[in-house]
């Protein structure tokens, strides 16, 4: 067989299978081009990567494989075309929406079987997909002319407008926030909700409130072009200046100092704006990831498509939110937001060109991952939120209402930065001249069963009267130059008038073809009668369940959600009865509140567990719980079920019932029979399920189970740890084998302490057929445990029948998991100074941290998304020493003292470079009674640190090493070496 006849097919099944189906869908998604930046020939470098090295790098392998053995070669063919045929196959079969995951994947890997035997026998099918790959060449050459049909292509004509005569224009400020629904800020009378959100409320007092207004559009790329530029086209129109060559930007540009942030378009044209550009090394392995990951997407199974990333909640750069989830150091993409706007008001106060300026700002909060308290700290490291999948919720009406909350959380965050934003503008000196525009690209929505983002088709179809208020209706808040106009008015203010309205004020004119008009000559519809809101939506249903659900008017109304809400705020006595769920609830991370830094940036107010025991099979109704802290009740919520067998339950919780350093956790369940009455299920520190003695257990109920080593048999045939997490899981089976019979459940124990592990509850199929007894089907089990309940104590898995008979089942398979365990447990002792185990002292505080010396030899720190920090080695301003250095089992061992002198406070983070690498880092928590003396400060005792790094680190690195003191980002110092370190 010549090459063409044996590889061509298999080149044709991957254009049919990965190259057309990549290229369909970034035809329609193009705006993931503009995200990164990409020109003209990286597409080219994208399309011979999707459609040429991919597929030939496949049967290169073939080929290799083929040149030294044959037979393996045949083999590999037969892999390659199934699996390209069951990728073909399932992307047909996902078009039917009630076909299952698993039945799905069944009915394609049958269909491939067929074909692939049809593949084998008959040379038919081989010579239509040698016409095929012939004719393949069309699928790129159509995505190029999608491309330049959407104006990829090509560069827009830049529109001189003409001056009209006049004094110097005002200062412009147009300030768009995302994904904010005007619903969100309303009271119970139609009225700004100024408890809430006090800098949007305080603006519209200022200026006028346009409650009738509606964006242009239910998704950023149709609803800004059209804000900025006056002009409506179709959703799929690229959001760039090629297809908008007539904006604000454009109109303004040459009489503006233009200060520009756009998250998703690229109206600006290059001549005004000159976009940073993102570097090779982090766009094409970027670009390579997100390609990868919307395959695994377009070929997963709907329902097992759960357990990928999400990529429907950004443009592009997928890998950000990878990095973030379950890490709290590394919350790449969030932290960008927060840096975009610093920076964004450091060009506020850093504009001093003799032009006046136009400052735009689309900022990218509220915008989903909800992850803000009120008070802008980080208070969880996931993005997931439970029952929202691909945009749409569930049917779990406490799902919705949970989303709805950090929806709020999230705009009382962007509240904030809007205050920051005017004070700027008042320091300046600009806020009392400025035309400052307010606004949102459109909204979201909150309703189970129903989408919280979609298309322009999708909105069409649904109710025109929630639609329009839930995504149409958004804020627009109009300061006119010296507050000349102050009110409420019933103006709709079209989004194409701000262009209009904007350019009369500024003085240019804008070209006929613009069919806004100005709205600055619209005076007999302001009304200064402030009870005067958005009428038409008192009686709205979606605002109507916002006040139900949440109040109005006060903060923590926002906490009292839920059916079991009106307990929130109360105090408990202390002494409740235990419920039946004592033992059996577990609190992911416990350990954190046991050592609270409510000055830090990240604090754990999302409170997670699951409830042990449960099942999915069961359909038991949801469980009500309270969460108290320190005794008072905080928040409430009820389980649900995930992909656990477990029910689950996570809850937000105020800050203000934390206090720095330990803080106790009790979570309670209403008693059935008297509504009144609650009884506790938990409390940190006091969890066991019972006590272990000679022979027998007493459980906490007062039961006693009798051990029986010989009748129980079983495995625990997985024990993982995550130091990531902080948890252990486990699996395995336990059963009667004799008496045919699974256990009934599982505990496990810590030296006396017993605590519930699971029910029985997973199939262990192989095991009953092994033993031909289909009663031990039901046999396995698996649970969840925290690695701080152990602190190098030996752990031991208990089978309990249902009789009260309990037996053991071996742990010695896994002595270097918890070795490792205790190794881990070992350094954080030594570094927290006899600190609480389990503390991760070690976790990363800074990533993508380069130390650079400029032209005087001064080290400069250079922190990711941040501008240079100088590095200090004046002793007035922070102080410390490098003591001791030693070499120890393979480490080397860091060992001193850093404090900053400005705010009498321990060093907040010590850095170790090697050359310009940051190789590792810590937090001082050792105790240094020396250095409380010489300052006479109490506050600096835990100002020590010993950081035991391991040799290869800088075996790998070259330079020399450094240490470095931070504090908060805001100072840095060198520390003084007693004795110089040979490297």
């Amino acid at each position: 067989m010549n090459w063409s006849k044996r590889y061509l097919p298999i080149f044709a099944l991957f254009v049919l299978a990965i190259s057309q189906p990549l290229f369909d869908l970034f035809s329609k998604n193009i705006e993931f081009f503009v995200a990164w930046k990409m020109g003209p020939l990286d597409i080219v470098y994208t399309m011979v990567l999707i459609y040429i090295l991919l597929p030939i790098l496949a049967i290169t392998i073939v080929g290799i494989i083929r040149a030294v053995h044959k037979p393996t070669s045949e083999a590999v063919e037969i892999v390659f075309v199934f699996t390209l045929l069951l990728f073909f196959i399932i992307q047909q079969l996902k078009l039917f929406d009630a076909i299952g995951a698993n039945t799905l994947l069944l009915i394609a890997c049958a269909i491939a079987l067929l074909i692939l035997a049809f593949f084998l026998k008959k040379p038919v099918l081989k010579k239509f997909l040698i016409y095929f790959a012939v004719l393949s060449p069309l699928f790129p050459a159509m995505f190029v002319y999608q491309l330049y049909a959407a104006g990829f292509y090509g560069a827009g004509d830049l529109y001189v407008s003409d001056e009209t005569s006049g004094d110097r224009p005002p200062p412009i400020v147009m300030i768009v926030f995302d994904e904010l629904p005007l619903i969100t800020l309303l009271d119970k009378k139609g009225l700004l909700d100024d408890v809430r959100f006090p800098a949007i409320s305080a603006l519209a007092r200022e200026g006028v409130w346009y409650p009738k207004a509606e964006s242009a559009g239910v998704h950023t790329t149709e609803s800004i072009p059209a804000l900025m530029s006056g002009t409506l086209k179709e959703e799929t129109t690229l959001p760039n200046f090629n297809n908008y060559p007539i904006n604000i930007f454009s109109l303004l540009g040459g009489k503006y100092d233009l200060i520009v942030t756009e998250n998703g378009t690229s109206l600006c044209p290059s001549i005004y704006c000159e976009e940073a550009e993102i570097a090779l090394d982090i766009m094409w392995p970027g670009i390579a990831y997100d390609i990868g990951l919307t395959y695994l997407h377009v070929i997963t199974p709907l329902g097992l498509d759960e357990f990928l990333p999400q990529i429907n909640h950004k443009l592009n750069d997928f890998g950000s939110f990878v990095a973030s989830a379950g890490s709290l150091e590394s919350d790449i993409d969030m932290d960008a937001r927060i840096s975009t706007h610093n920076q964004f008001l450091q060009k506020i106060k850093g504009q001093n060109s003799n032009k006046p300026a136009l400052y735009f700002y689309h900022n990218l909060i509220p915008h989903y991952p909800w992850i803000f308290s009120p008070s802008g700290k980080k208070y969880t490291t996931g993005i997931a939120t439970p029952g929202l999948s691909k945009e749409q919720w569930s049917d779990n009406q406490w799902h919705t209402v949970q989303g709805y909350q950090r929806h709020i959380f999230q705009t009382m965050y962007a509240d904030k930065m809007l205050g920051e934003i005017i004070t700027a503008l008042k320091e300046k000196g600009v806020f009392d001249d400025a035309l400052i525009i307010f606004t949102s690209d459109h909204g979201v929505g909150f309703w189970p069963n129903s989408y919280r983002r979609l298309s322009r088709k999708k909105f069409e179809q649904l109710d025109e009267t929630t639609a329009k208020a839930d995504f149409l209706s958004v804020p627009l808040i109009v300061k006119y130059p010296k507050s000349s106009k102050v009110g409420v008015s019933d103006s709709k203010f079209p989004a194409t008038d701000i262009i209009p309205t904007v350019a009369e004020i500024a003085k240019v004119k804008v070209p006929p073809s613009l069919k806004g008009k100005s709205q600055l000559g619209v005076e007999n519809l302001v009304t200064l009668n402030k009870e005067i809101g958005a009428v038409d939506l008192i009686s709205h249903p979606s605002l109507l369940r916002k006040i139900t659900l949440f109040g109005d008017r006060d903060i923590k109304g926002l906490y009292k959600a839920g059916v079991s809400g009106s307990k929130v705020g109360t105090r408990i006595e202390g002494d409740e009865a235990t419920g039946a769920l004592w033992g059996r609830v577990l609190v992911a991370n416990a350990e954190k509140y046991n050592n609270l830094d409510l000055s830090s940036s990240f604090i754990p107010l999302k409170l997670s567990g699951e409830i042990l025991g449960g099942t999915n099979n069961d359909k038991k109704p949801e469980i009500q719980l309270f969460v108290a802290i320190n005794n008072e009740i905080c928040g409430s919520t009820q389980t649900y079920y995930g992909m656990k067998k477990n029910p689950l339950f996570d809850v937000i919780l105020p800050i203000g019932c934390f206090k720095s350093g330990a803080n106790q956790i009790k979570i309670l369940q209403r008693d059935e029979a008297d509504a009144e009455k609650l009884l506790l299920v938990y409390t940190s520190g006091d969890d066991t399920y019972g006590v272990r003695h000679e022979g027998f257990i007493r459980l906490r109920n007062g039961d006693v189970l009798k051990q029986s080593d010989k009748a129980i048999q079983g495995s625990v045939d997985s024990f993982s740890y995550s130091e990531e997490t902080g948890l252990i899981t486990t699996w395995g089976w336990a059963a009667d084998i004799k008496a045919g019979e699974p256990a009934d459940y599982m505990l496990y124990s810590v030296g006396e302490k017993v605590y519930f592990g699971s029910d029985i509850f997973f199939a262990r199929k192989p095991l009953a057929k092994y033993y031909k007894n289909d009663n031990l089907t039901i046999s396995g089990f698996s649970f969840t445990l925290s690695e701080s309940l152990l602190a190098g104590q030996t752990i031991e898995m208990i089978p309990v029948m249902k009789n009260g008979v309990y037996g053991s089942l071996s742990m010695k398979k896994f002595s270097d998991v918890f070795a490792a365990m205790d190794k881990r447990r070992e350094i954080l002792t030594t570094i927290t100074g006899g600190g609480v185990p389990g503390d991760k002292v070690l976790v990363a505080e800074y990533e993508n941290v380069k130390l650079k010396s400029v032209e005087d030899g001064q080290p400069v720190l250079y922190l990711a998304n941040k501008p240079g920090l100088q590095v200090t080695s004046t002793r007035s301003i922070m102080d410390g020493y490098l003591d001791w250095l030693s070499l120890k089992n393979g480490e080397l061992v860091f060992e001193g003292w850093a404090v900053d002198l400005v705010e009498t406070s321990p060093a907040s983070s010590i850095l170790i470079f090697k050359g310009e690498e940051l190789v590792w880092q810590v937090r001082p928590t050792y105790k240094r009674e020396g250095v409380v003396k010489a300052y006479n400060a109490p506050a600096l005792l835990a100002s020590g640190f010993i950081a035991p790094v391991p040799l290869d680190i800088f075996r790998s690195t070259l330079g020399d090493i450094r240490v470095i003191a931070m504090y908060k980002d805001k100072r840095a110092f060198e520390l003084h070496i007693k004795d110089p370190i040979d490297n």
